[in-house]
Protein backbone atom coordinates (compact mmCIF):
# COMPACT_ATOMS: atom_id res chain seq x y z
CA UNK A 1 0.00 0.00 0.00
CA UNK A 2 1.28 3.63 -0.96
CA UNK A 3 0.65 6.36 1.73
CA UNK A 4 2.06 9.01 -0.67
CA UNK A 5 -1.41 10.99 -1.34
CA UNK A 6 -2.15 13.64 -4.10
CA UNK A 7 -0.93 17.32 -2.95
CA UNK A 8 -4.57 18.19 -3.08
CA UNK A 9 -5.32 15.63 0.01
CA UNK A 10 -1.87 16.14 2.11
CA UNK A 11 -2.60 16.38 5.24
CA UNK A 12 1.06 17.16 7.06
CA UNK A 13 1.47 18.36 10.57
CA UNK A 14 0.12 21.89 12.46
CA UNK A 15 2.53 24.03 14.11
CA UNK A 16 0.52 26.33 15.98
CA UNK A 17 0.96 30.08 14.88
CA UNK A 18 1.65 32.35 17.38
CA UNK A 19 -1.45 35.61 16.08
CA UNK A 20 -4.98 36.67 17.00
CA UNK A 21 -6.87 34.42 15.20
CA UNK A 22 -9.88 35.31 12.73
CA UNK A 23 -12.01 32.80 10.68
CA UNK A 24 -10.78 32.12 7.03
CA UNK A 25 -13.59 30.74 5.95
CA UNK A 26 -16.97 28.81 6.71
CA UNK A 27 -17.34 25.39 5.27
CA UNK A 28 -21.28 24.70 5.78
CA UNK A 29 -21.02 24.80 9.09
CA UNK A 30 -17.30 23.99 9.93
CA UNK A 31 -14.73 26.99 10.34
CA UNK A 32 -11.12 27.53 8.86
CA UNK A 33 -9.51 29.63 11.22
CA UNK A 34 -6.53 32.28 9.82
CA UNK A 35 -3.94 30.21 12.77
CA UNK A 36 -5.02 26.89 10.53
CA UNK A 37 -4.14 28.69 6.98
CA UNK A 38 -0.80 30.08 7.91
CA UNK A 39 0.52 26.70 9.49
CA UNK A 40 -0.23 25.02 5.91
CA UNK A 41 1.27 27.83 4.47
CA UNK A 42 4.44 27.35 6.58
CA UNK A 43 4.66 24.05 5.12
CA UNK A 44 4.16 24.56 1.62
CA UNK A 45 6.79 27.28 1.51
CA UNK A 46 9.36 23.83 2.40
CA UNK A 47 8.70 23.02 -1.60
CA UNK A 48 8.42 26.71 -2.45
CA UNK A 49 10.36 28.48 -1.08
CA UNK A 50 9.82 31.78 -3.20
CA UNK A 51 6.38 31.90 -3.90
CA UNK A 52 4.31 34.86 -3.06
CA UNK A 53 2.96 34.86 0.80
CA UNK A 54 -0.45 35.57 -0.12
CA UNK A 55 -0.47 32.72 -2.97
CA UNK A 56 0.70 30.18 -0.57
CA UNK A 57 -2.10 31.28 1.88
CA UNK A 58 -4.54 30.73 -1.07
CA UNK A 59 -3.16 27.47 -1.60
CA UNK A 60 -3.29 26.31 2.33
CA UNK A 61 -6.63 27.58 2.31
CA UNK A 62 -7.70 25.98 -0.77
CA UNK A 63 -6.64 22.30 0.79
CA UNK A 64 -7.81 23.16 3.93
CA UNK A 65 -11.42 23.54 2.63
CA UNK A 66 -11.24 20.08 0.53
CA UNK A 67 -10.22 18.45 3.56
CA UNK A 68 -13.59 19.75 5.52
CA UNK A 69 -15.07 18.41 2.78
CA UNK A 70 -13.97 15.14 2.47
CA UNK A 71 -13.95 14.82 6.50
CA UNK A 72 -18.24 15.71 6.00
CA UNK A 73 -17.99 12.77 3.01
CA UNK A 74 -16.35 10.50 5.79
CA UNK A 75 -18.57 10.50 8.78
CA UNK A 76 -21.71 10.65 6.20
CA UNK A 77 -20.40 7.22 4.56
CA UNK A 78 -19.25 5.82 8.21
CA UNK A 79 -16.02 5.55 6.97
CA UNK A 80 -13.42 4.53 9.52
CA UNK A 81 -10.14 3.34 10.13
CA UNK A 82 -9.68 -0.15 12.26
CA UNK A 83 -6.74 -0.62 14.51
CA UNK A 84 -5.25 -3.14 12.52
CA UNK A 85 -5.60 -1.32 9.33
CA UNK A 86 -3.34 2.12 11.20
CA UNK A 87 -0.78 -0.68 12.66
CA UNK A 88 0.40 -2.13 9.32
CA UNK A 89 0.03 1.00 7.46
CA UNK A 90 2.85 2.18 10.29
CA UNK A 91 4.47 -1.34 9.95
CA UNK A 92 4.97 -0.46 5.63
CA UNK A 93 6.23 3.15 6.81
CA UNK A 94 8.50 1.55 8.91
CA UNK A 95 9.75 -0.41 6.00
CA UNK A 96 9.63 1.89 3.37
CA UNK A 97 11.50 3.84 5.03
CA UNK A 98 14.55 1.56 5.79
CA UNK A 99 13.99 1.91 9.80
CA UNK A 100 14.94 -0.90 11.71
CA UNK A 101 11.24 -0.94 14.11
CA UNK A 102 8.12 0.88 15.13
CA UNK A 103 10.51 2.79 17.67
CA UNK A 104 13.08 4.21 15.18
CA UNK A 105 9.96 5.67 13.53
CA UNK A 106 8.94 7.26 16.86
CA UNK A 107 12.69 9.06 17.26
CA UNK A 108 12.71 9.89 13.56
CA UNK A 109 9.59 12.39 14.26
CA UNK A 110 10.71 13.43 17.39
CA UNK A 111 13.51 14.89 15.79
CA UNK A 112 10.89 16.62 13.80
CA UNK A 113 9.33 17.96 16.61
CA UNK A 114 6.28 15.77 15.72
CA UNK A 115 4.25 13.96 18.65
CA UNK A 116 3.48 9.99 17.91
CA UNK A 117 0.04 11.18 18.69
CA UNK A 118 -0.54 14.04 15.85
CA UNK A 119 1.60 11.61 13.73
CA UNK A 120 -0.81 8.70 14.09
CA UNK A 121 -3.47 10.46 13.27
CA UNK A 122 -2.73 12.44 10.32
CA UNK A 123 -2.19 9.26 9.31
CA UNK A 124 -5.49 7.66 9.99
CA UNK A 125 -7.00 10.58 8.03
CA UNK A 126 -4.96 9.57 5.37
CA UNK A 127 -6.19 6.31 5.21
CA UNK A 128 -9.63 7.34 5.28
CA UNK A 129 -9.12 9.72 2.20
CA UNK A 130 -7.76 6.63 0.64
CA UNK A 131 -10.85 4.89 1.12
CA UNK A 132 -13.43 7.34 -0.14
CA UNK A 133 -11.33 8.03 -2.91
CA UNK A 134 -11.43 4.47 -3.72
CA UNK A 135 -14.87 4.21 -2.93
CA UNK A 136 -16.06 7.41 -4.98
CA UNK A 137 -13.51 8.11 -7.93
CA UNK A 138 -11.17 4.83 -8.41
CA UNK A 139 -13.86 3.79 -10.94
CA UNK A 140 -14.05 6.47 -13.27
CA UNK A 141 -10.06 6.11 -13.61
CA UNK A 142 -8.71 4.90 -17.17
CA UNK A 143 -5.57 4.33 -19.13
CA UNK A 144 -6.36 5.43 -22.30
CA UNK A 145 -3.72 2.75 -24.16
CA UNK A 146 -2.80 5.74 -27.08
CA UNK A 147 -1.78 7.94 -24.84
CA UNK A 148 0.71 5.06 -23.30
CA UNK A 149 1.95 4.43 -26.94
CA UNK A 150 2.42 8.31 -27.43
CA UNK A 151 4.52 8.59 -24.69
CA UNK A 152 6.67 6.04 -25.14
CA UNK A 153 7.29 7.32 -28.82
CA UNK A 154 8.33 10.34 -26.64
CA UNK A 155 10.44 8.67 -24.72
CA UNK A 156 12.34 6.90 -28.27
CA UNK A 157 12.18 10.44 -29.81
CA UNK A 158 14.07 11.79 -26.59
CA UNK A 159 16.89 9.06 -26.72
CA UNK A 160 17.79 9.04 -30.27
CA UNK A 161 21.31 9.73 -31.04
CA UNK A 162 22.41 9.93 -27.49
CA UNK A 163 25.15 7.59 -26.95
CA UNK A 164 26.43 5.04 -23.97
CA UNK A 165 29.89 3.83 -23.19
CA UNK A 166 31.06 0.62 -21.84
CA UNK A 167 34.57 0.74 -19.64
CA UNK A 168 36.84 -0.33 -17.16
CA UNK A 169 39.29 1.43 -15.04
CA UNK A 170 41.78 1.50 -12.33
CA UNK A 171 41.56 3.05 -9.06
CA UNK A 172 44.49 4.42 -6.82
CA UNK A 173 43.08 4.70 -3.72
CA UNK A 174 43.45 8.11 -2.09
CA UNK A 175 40.56 9.35 0.21
CA UNK A 176 39.14 12.70 0.07
CA UNK A 177 40.72 13.83 2.87
CA UNK A 178 44.51 12.80 2.18
CA UNK A 179 47.24 14.83 2.54
CA UNK A 180 49.05 16.66 -0.09
CA UNK A 181 51.86 14.57 -0.04
CA UNK A 182 49.51 11.37 -0.41
CA UNK A 183 47.92 12.97 -2.96
CA UNK A 184 50.85 13.44 -5.21
CA UNK A 185 52.24 10.08 -4.19
CA UNK A 186 48.83 8.46 -5.67
CA UNK A 187 49.04 10.62 -8.91
CA UNK A 188 52.93 9.71 -9.21
CA UNK A 189 51.28 5.47 -8.72
CA UNK A 190 48.59 6.08 -11.16
CA UNK A 191 51.16 7.72 -14.06
CA UNK A 192 53.90 5.15 -13.95
CA UNK A 193 50.89 2.60 -13.89
CA UNK A 194 49.27 4.80 -16.80
CA UNK A 195 52.74 3.75 -18.42
CA UNK A 196 52.99 0.29 -18.58
CA UNK A 197 48.95 -0.30 -19.52
CA UNK A 198 49.76 1.81 -22.65
CA UNK A 199 52.31 -0.68 -22.91
CA UNK A 200 49.92 -3.66 -23.18
CA UNK A 201 49.77 -4.68 -18.97
CA UNK A 202 46.13 -5.12 -18.42
CA UNK A 203 44.11 -3.17 -15.77
CA UNK A 204 43.30 -5.87 -13.83
CA UNK A 205 47.14 -7.24 -13.55
CA UNK A 206 48.44 -4.06 -12.67
CA UNK A 207 46.32 -3.61 -9.63
CA UNK A 208 48.01 -6.44 -8.32
CA UNK A 209 51.14 -5.73 -9.17
CA UNK A 210 53.76 -5.23 -6.41
CA UNK A 211 54.97 -1.49 -5.84
CA UNK A 212 56.31 -1.33 -2.64
CA UNK A 213 55.09 -1.56 1.03
CA UNK A 214 54.37 2.58 0.74
CA UNK A 215 52.20 1.96 -2.67
CA UNK A 216 48.91 3.07 -1.88
CA UNK A 217 46.23 0.48 -2.29
CA UNK A 218 44.58 -0.33 -6.05
CA UNK A 219 41.39 -1.74 -7.44
CA UNK A 220 40.20 -2.47 -10.77
CA UNK A 221 36.61 -3.47 -12.66
CA UNK A 222 34.52 -3.27 -15.20
CA UNK A 223 32.26 0.18 -14.94
CA UNK A 224 29.38 -1.77 -16.93
CA UNK A 225 27.47 0.41 -19.94
CA UNK A 226 26.76 3.95 -18.74
CA UNK A 227 24.59 7.19 -20.59
CA UNK A 228 25.77 10.38 -19.60
CA UNK A 229 24.40 11.62 -16.47
CA UNK A 230 24.85 7.87 -14.76
CA UNK A 231 28.43 8.46 -13.52
CA UNK A 232 30.66 9.91 -11.24
CA UNK A 233 30.84 13.51 -13.26
CA UNK A 234 34.71 12.97 -13.16
CA UNK A 235 34.71 9.54 -14.86
CA UNK A 236 31.78 10.30 -17.22
CA UNK A 237 33.63 13.41 -18.99
CA UNK A 238 37.38 11.46 -19.33
CA UNK A 239 35.00 8.54 -20.48
CA UNK A 240 32.95 10.50 -23.24
CA UNK A 241 36.24 12.38 -24.47
CA UNK A 242 37.72 8.67 -25.72
CA UNK A 243 37.02 6.50 -28.23
CA UNK A 244 37.32 2.56 -27.65
CA UNK A 245 40.61 0.87 -27.04
CA UNK A 246 41.32 4.39 -25.61
CA UNK A 247 43.56 5.76 -22.06
CA UNK A 248 42.37 8.10 -19.86
CA UNK A 249 45.36 10.56 -18.17
CA UNK A 250 44.70 10.09 -14.47
CA UNK A 251 41.66 11.37 -13.24
CA UNK A 252 40.72 12.80 -9.74
CA UNK A 253 37.60 12.03 -7.86
CA UNK A 254 37.02 11.41 -4.11
CA UNK A 255 38.15 8.38 -3.96
CA UNK A 256 41.61 8.49 -5.72
CA UNK A 257 42.99 8.64 -9.28
CA UNK A 258 41.71 6.47 -11.86
CA UNK A 259 42.88 5.59 -15.74
CA UNK A 260 39.91 5.03 -17.35
CA UNK A 261 39.98 2.00 -20.72
CA UNK A 262 36.71 3.03 -22.90
CA UNK A 263 36.01 -0.38 -24.38
CA UNK A 264 32.80 0.10 -26.57
CA UNK A 265 30.56 3.08 -27.49
CA UNK A 266 26.85 2.74 -29.22
CA UNK A 267 23.67 5.00 -29.69
CA UNK A 268 21.48 3.63 -27.12
CA UNK A 269 19.18 1.62 -28.36
CA UNK A 270 15.20 2.33 -28.18
CA UNK A 271 13.55 0.87 -25.10
CA UNK A 272 11.19 -2.24 -25.28
CA UNK A 273 7.85 -1.29 -25.17
CA UNK A 274 6.60 -3.96 -22.78
CA UNK A 275 9.44 -2.72 -20.31
CA UNK A 276 8.14 1.29 -20.26
CA UNK A 277 4.48 0.76 -20.81
CA UNK A 278 3.47 -0.78 -17.55
CA UNK A 279 5.44 2.20 -15.64
CA UNK A 280 3.74 4.57 -18.18
CA UNK A 281 0.32 3.08 -17.34
CA UNK A 282 1.08 3.43 -13.20
CA UNK A 283 1.89 7.28 -14.36
CA UNK A 284 -0.99 7.77 -16.54
CA UNK A 285 -3.26 6.09 -13.75
CA UNK A 286 -2.17 8.76 -10.99
CA UNK A 287 -2.48 11.60 -13.39
CA UNK A 288 -6.18 10.73 -14.00
CA UNK A 289 -6.26 9.92 -10.69
CA UNK A 290 -5.19 13.14 -9.39
CA UNK A 291 -7.82 14.68 -12.02
CA UNK A 292 -10.76 12.51 -11.02
CA UNK A 293 -10.21 13.57 -7.40
CA UNK A 294 -10.31 17.15 -8.63
CA UNK A 295 -13.36 16.78 -9.98
CA UNK A 296 -14.78 15.03 -6.94
CA UNK A 297 -13.54 17.65 -4.63
CA UNK A 298 -15.45 20.56 -7.03
CA UNK A 299 -18.48 18.93 -6.94
CA UNK A 300 -18.68 18.55 -3.57
CA UNK A 301 -17.85 22.92 -3.02
CA UNK A 302 -20.60 23.19 -5.39
CA UNK A 303 -23.31 20.98 -3.45
CA UNK A 304 -21.46 23.15 0.06
CA UNK A 305 -22.00 26.94 1.51
CA UNK A 306 -18.50 28.16 1.63
CA UNK A 307 -17.77 31.92 2.86
CA UNK A 308 -14.95 33.59 2.81
CA UNK A 309 -14.98 36.12 5.35
CA UNK A 310 -11.15 37.10 3.99
CA UNK A 311 -12.17 38.22 0.48
CA UNK A 312 -7.85 38.22 0.14
CA UNK A 313 -7.46 34.76 0.44
CA UNK A 314 -10.87 33.61 -1.43
CA UNK A 315 -10.49 32.03 -5.16
CA UNK A 316 -11.08 34.26 -8.10
CA UNK A 317 -14.34 32.67 -8.45
CA UNK A 318 -15.99 33.25 -5.00
CA UNK A 319 -17.44 36.18 -3.28
CA UNK A 320 -17.65 36.94 -0.03
CA UNK A 321 -20.68 35.11 1.87
CA UNK A 322 -21.89 33.39 -1.63
CA UNK A 323 -21.85 29.79 -2.46
CA UNK A 324 -18.58 28.35 -3.58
Amino acid sequence: MRFALLALLALPLLVRAEVVDRVACIVDDQVILLSEVQDRARILRTRSPDAPRLDLEREALEALVAEKLLEKQLQALGIEIRPSELKMAIEDVVRQNGLPSEEALKKALERQGLTWEEYTETLRKQLAQMKLINLRVRSQVKIDEEEVRRRYAEIVAAERGEEEIRASHLLVHAPADASPKELERARQVALSLLARARAGEPLEELARAPLGADAPPRTAGDLGWFRRGEMLRELEEAAFALSPGQLSEPVRTRFGYHLVLVQERREVPPPDYEEVAARLRDALYQEELERQTRRFVESLKKEAVIEYPMPELAPPTARTGSAG
